[in-house]
Order: structure tokens, then C-alpha cells, then sequence
């Protein structure tokens, strides 16, 4: 590893699209950028600022001295990355000091990081509910007075990530509002994530884990899914997995007494539901045998009731933000029993019938405002119908109730080709029939309220993760009755088209629209074929396996999404025959929000990993989690996910 020079050398500060493509993420000490390949503008001679110096400043007075310098120059000015050797290698302290300076020099101004901070904790933080307000406002606080080489660089991961989330989601005019150029802010929040996974690395947490680089990891799920990087969450997951292990998050017993025990066990069920979910999605093993763990589930409170020596319970009958992260570790614990004794359990339709029964018994047993009243035959979702206060517990219910919805159409899909057939039939269209009931009733009970939710933003991945799912069912099945499924898709395309204009291209939203409408129109090519050569003749369509590369990671990975895209050349009499009696007859998907509809949106494991080797063989590659991924040396053309 080179030695850090005396001085730190200030270039002038490329683009925000260029910083990104420096050579292998490094540049070399003391020379200037090249200027023909990423636009940098170069000045004629190097401002000489002693590290110490720097070091002792304040984050607003780096920013301060950045800003004079920028003003004296006429450009704007950033302190190019440090060297860094590669993984595994401590960093002296004057190579800290630099990473330090380098990555609190990026943060954007105090009023600017005020703003996206706030977005989070309101609009994203109920997603995970992996970070504690109270305390990491008190550590937020200290940043903004403390020496630059006084930052705790894991920490300063962590508030990269929230700040690149708002970035992804927020919307523009809301940055206008206190200054921010709002034509950078999506390609910032893009520089932010880099960022954060800089500040992991060069706080060493392969070295020293910690909750902290836990809770990044959970909250940079977010992130991916809405960059379609799942292959990075994976890996990454092994990762946090690992450090949760050397911490001994698997090994607590004790219910919860303050915050840092509190804290430890909603990372480790935040880890189980994620593992659990992932397995579910791609049909490999959990790392991490849920089923079997011991952990206190988290503790229905708000943040406000937890301090570093005590913490007050409420009962689950009060609408608290962690009630249905309670419930979500008991769904998520429940499904991982499919993949006791190496899955055996998902081969079996007794048992698998045996779980999906547990999971109805617990969304039977919800506290009063996730039921459905029923009036005069008139179905209300309660959730729906609470003050905007609550507005938490109406989306966190979608998410849970839409995604209970998809786990139990994977679970009895494999089914539909067996003696089992009417009776999987039957679920699966109650699944698919019920999957967006929640979203339904939040959407009608106030329409102008629900196109001004931000929150709807960022949970929009469990949407379009549902739609496909019950697109692709529409288009192999073809049930008879068809109409509300293909409204829900129509829905939901309308929906992601409106996120698109109105703010900017969230990679999902983009490619989402455009995948379910190529299914749906995969899905009416399909029945105008049946219509010109009879119900009994094959539907054939040669594009249908150009979908797999885009749904796979939602269907049971690609050699599963291939096996059942194949059925679309099979004819589906038998479906359209048996499918007409159970769907007249199956229940109002709103009626069924308590009851007979599954529900969940996020995973929930448990205890004993279990590094069984099972897996997809095209997911395989993605798993790598003996590799350590140098981002400190990345180039952002070299990970897609990236740019």
C-alpha cells in the first residue's frame, strides 16, 4: 500500500456524471485527470492544504473551505480518492484521515442533508425499520460539529445510504425548494450509494463488524431492488449474514430491555425476512434456518419508547410503525419451514398446504385495524380508513398482504400439473383474485391522497414484483375469468407510467411498465390466436422467453421461469374448464384481507445458517460470498448496477 503523501492535493471537481469513471475507481497521487476521456478541468497549479488541518475542521467548515476555494478558482474543487491497496488491509492512520476528509467533502450542505433526512425517516425508514430516529438524529447532530477525524466511517455509510434513497424518490420540486439543482439529484443519488460503499470499506467493517454496517446493508436493499441489482443484494447479503454471526446476533435468548438489545433483534428478523424472501424468489436455500431460531421477535413500540436503559411494550392492538414488522418475522419465520431437510418440505403438497394453513391462522389473528369490516355487504379495509398519521400502516399492510399473496401463488404453482390440481386451482386464484385488495382500498378511499404518497414510491418494487407474478400466471393459465387480474395488471402498469413522468427514470419503474406490458400483450396475442384456431390448439409465441431475463429474479430463478414459460405451448383446456366454477365462486378479494388471502411483503428468517450449496444453477455465479468486492477500487463502468 503507497504511503499518503504530506499534502492533499485539490483538483478541481469533475462532473457528477464523470467522477464516476476514473480509472479503476483510483487516480494517481499528485497528477492531474486526464482531460479527453472524463471532462475534468484542470488548473494550472494545486492548492497545498495540510491533511492535519483539514482533519480538524468541522464538516461545515470543510465545506466552507471548499466553497472559498471553488469561489477564489471560479470552479468548483474536491479532493481526489485516496489510494487503497485492496481488501483486507488495515489503513493507517494517515490513509484514515484522508478517506475521511475525501468522503466528508461530498456530503451536500448541512441544510441540503437536513432535507433528504427527513424524507427518509418519513417517507422509506418504515419499509425496514431497521435504524432508531432518536439516536441516529443525536449521532446526526454530532457530525455537523465534530473534526472530520472524528467520523466514524461506517456511520457515514450508513447516512450515504438514506441520502441516496431520498435522492431516488424525492421529488425535484422539493429540492428547488432549499436550493438544490434539481436536475442532479437522481444522478447524485447515484454517487451517494458509490459513496457509501466506499465508506464501508475504508471503515474496515470486513475486519470490525458491527450493527451499524448491518443496518447499511438493510436499508441498501432499497437501492437495489429499485436499480434491478438484485445479483449485488445477494452477495452482499452473505456478507451481512457473516457479520451478524460474529456479533452473535443468532445467539440471543432474553427479550429485549433497552435499545441496543431491541436493535439487535430487529436486525437479525430483518436479516431472516430478507434471506427467507430471496430464497422464496429465486428458489435456492436460505442461508439461515428461521425456523429454528430462538430470537426475541422485535417488540411492538415506537422509536420514542426505547432508550439506551429502557424500553416500554405496547400491545399489539395499538398501531405502532413496528406491528407489522412483528407480524413479518412470524409470517417469514413460517415460510422458511419450506426448506427444512433441504426443501423437502416445498415437494410435499401436504405439507406445503400445513404452512400455508399456519399463515392463514396468523393473518386471522391480526389486530383490529388490518381487518376488513364488512357493512351491509360492503367490504372496508380499516387500514385504509386511518388518519394520515397512520399512513405507515396502511402501506406497510399492502406490502405484507400483497406479498403473503405471491409467496402462496409460488408455493402451489408447481401443483397445477398434479392430482392436486383443483384444489391448488382454487388457492392460486383466491392468491392472484386477492393479491391487491389493500392497494385497491388505499387507492380508492382517496385517490388524490394516494397520487401524493411518497411512500407508494419506494415500496413500488413489492408492486411490480406481485404484478409479474400474477401477469405471468395470467399468461400461462389463462383462466377463464380473467378480468380482474388483467385490471390489476393495467392498474399497476398506469400506475409505475405515472412514477416515471413524475420523477425521473427509477430503473424499475422503467423497465417494470415495459415488462408487463410486453406480458400482457403476450397474454392477448395469445387469446387472439385461441380465437382464430379454437380453445383445444397450443398458443404458441416465440418472444415469450425474452421475458426470463427480466422476471426470473421474481419467479423462482431462470431454469424454473424457463420450465413454466414452456407451459404457454401446452393447451389450457383443463384450466379454462376447471377454472370457470372457482373463480365465479371465489371470495371478494377484499373480503378476504384478514382471512384467506396470504399477505407479507418482506422476509423473516431465523437462526443456524445453513450454507447448503442448492441453488438455482443460473443463479449460482451471484453467490459469491468467499469473493470480497473491492468498491473502494471499482469503476462504475464495470458494475452496471452503478450507473
Amino acid at each position: 500500500m503507497g504511503r499518503l503523501d504530506e499534502h492533499i492535493v485539490l483538483h478541481l471537481r469533475p462532473s457528477r456524471r464523470s467522477i464516476s469513471n476514473e480509472r479503476d475507481g483510483q487516480v494517481e497521487r499528485n497528477s492531474r485527470p486526464p482531460q479527453s476521456n472524463v471532462n475534468y478541468q484542470v488548473l494550472e497549479t494545486s492548492t497545498i492544504i495540510p491533511p492535519a488541518g483539514l482533519a480538524e475542521l468541522t464538516v461545515e467548515a470543510l465545506h466552507t473551505h471548499k466553497n472559498l476555494q471553488s469561489l477564489q478558482r471560479g470552479h468548483q474543487l474536491a479532493s481526489l480518492p485516496p489510494l487503497f491497496a485492496g481488501a483486507g488491509i488495515s489503513l493507517s492512520p494517515s490513509e484514515k484521515i484522508a478517506w475521511q476528509i475525501h468522503l466528508a467533502g461530498f456530503l451536500p450542505s448541512r441544510s441540503h442533508c437536513d432535507l433528504f433526512v427527513a424524507y427518509f425517516f418519513e417517507d422509506i425508514n418504515w419499509i425496514y425499520q431497521a435504524i432508531h430516529a432518536p439516536s441516529f438524529r443525536q449521532k446526526y447532530e454530532a457530525l455537523w460539529v465534530e473534526p472530520v477525524k472524528d467520523i466514524d466511517l461506517v456511520w457515514l455509510a450508513l447516512l450515504y445510504v438514506i441520502i441516496s434513497l431520498t435522492a431516488l424518490y424525492i421529488d425535484p420540486r422539493a429540492c428547488e425548494s432549499v436550493g438544490y439543482d434539481a436536475s442532479e439529484i437522481r444522478d447524485d443519488g447515484h454517487l451517494w450509494f458509490r459513496l457509501s460503499r466506499q465508506a464501508l470499506h475504508a471503515g474496515e467493517y470486513d475486519s470490525k463488524p458491527c450493527l451499524t454496517q448491518i443496518q447499511v446493508f438493510i436499508e441498501s436493499q432499497s437501492y437495489w431492488y429499485a436499480t434491478k441489482a438484485v445479483e449485488a443484494l445477494n452477495s452482499a447479503m452473505g456478507q451481512a449474514i457473516r457479520c451478524a454471526q460474529a456479533i452473535h446476533l443468532d445467539k440471543d435468548r432474553a427479550p429485549a430491555t433497552n435499545l441496543a438489545s431491541e436493535l439487535r433483534h430487529r436486525l437479525w428478523w430483518d436479516l431472516c425476512c430478507s434471506d427467507t424472501y430471496q430464497s422464496l424468489c429465486l428458489d435456492r436455500q436460505p442461508l439461515i434456518q428461521a425456523h429454528l431460531s430462538d430470537v426475541p421477535f422485535p417488540q411492538n413500540c415506537e422509536d420514542c419508547d426505547i432508550t439506551s436503559t429502557t424500553i416500554n411494550c405496547r400491545p399489539l392492538d395499538e398501531p405502532t410503525v413496528m406491528a407489522l414488522h412483528v407480524l413479518r418475522a412470524r409470517l417469514f419465520k413460517t415460510f422458511n419451514k419450506l426448506y427444512a431437510n433441504s426443501a423437502s418440505a416445498s415437494a410435499s403438497y401436504e405439507e406445503v398446504c400445513a404452512i400455508d394453513q399456519e399463515i392463514l391462522t396468523i393473518v386471522d389473528q391480526y389486530p383490529w385495524y388490518l381487518k376488513t369490516r364488512v357493512d351491509r355487504g360492503h367490504s372496508t379495509v380499516i387500514s385504509s380508513t386511518l388518519p394520515p398519521v397512520f399512513d405507515h400502516i396502511q402501506w406497510q399492510h399492502h406490502v405484507i398482504h400483497n406479498s403473503i399473496c405471491v409467496q402462496r401463488i409460488r408455493i402451489y404453482r408447481p401443483f397445477l400439473r398434479s392430482r392436486f390440481h383443483n384444489d391448488c386451482w382454487s388457492k392460486c386464484i383466491e392468491a392472484v383474485e386477492g393479491a391487491f385488495a389493500v392497494y385497491h382500498a388505499i387507492r380508492d378511499a382517496n385517490p388524490s391522497r394516494f397520487q401524493r404518497s411518497q411512500k407508494m414510491l419506494a415500496q413500488s418494487y413489492q408492486i411490480f414484483c406481485s404484478a409479474v407474478s400474477i401477469a405471468v400466471f395470467l399468461l400461462v393459465e389463462r383462466p377463464a375469468i380473467h378480468s380482474r387480474m388483467q385490471s390489476d395488471i393495467e392498474i399497476v402498469i398506469q400506475d409505475l407510467q405515472r412514477i416515471v413522468q413524475n420523477h425521473s427514470s427509477i430503473p424499475m419503474a422503467v423497465a417494470g411498465r415495459v415488462v408487463l406490458t410486453k406480458i400482457l400483450d403476450a397474454y392477448n396475442l395469445g387469446n387472439r390466436q385461441q380465437d382464430r384456431s379454437g380453445p383445444e390448439e397450443a398458443v404458441s409465441n416465440p418472444n415469450w422467453h425474452t421475458l426470463i431475463p427480466e422476471i426470473y429474479a421474481h419467479m423462482g430463478g431462470q431454469v424454473k421461469t424457463k420450465t413454466y414459460l414452456d407451459r404457454c405451448a401446452v393447451s389450457h383446456i383443463v384450466n379454462q374448464e376447471g377454472s370457470m366454477s372457482v373463480s365465479e365462486s371465489a371470495p371478494d378479494p377484499h373480503s378476504m384481507a384478514t382471512s384467506r388471502s396470504g399477505e407479507i411483503a418482506a422476509p423473516e428468517p431465523t437462526e443456524n445458517t445453513n450454507y447448503s450449496s442448492s441453488f438455482d444453477p443460473d443463479f449460482a455465479t451471484s453467490f459469491g460470498f468467499d469473493l470480497h468486492f473491492d468498491v473502494l477500487n471499482w469503476g462504475i463502468e464495470e458494475f452496471e448496477f452503478l450507473q
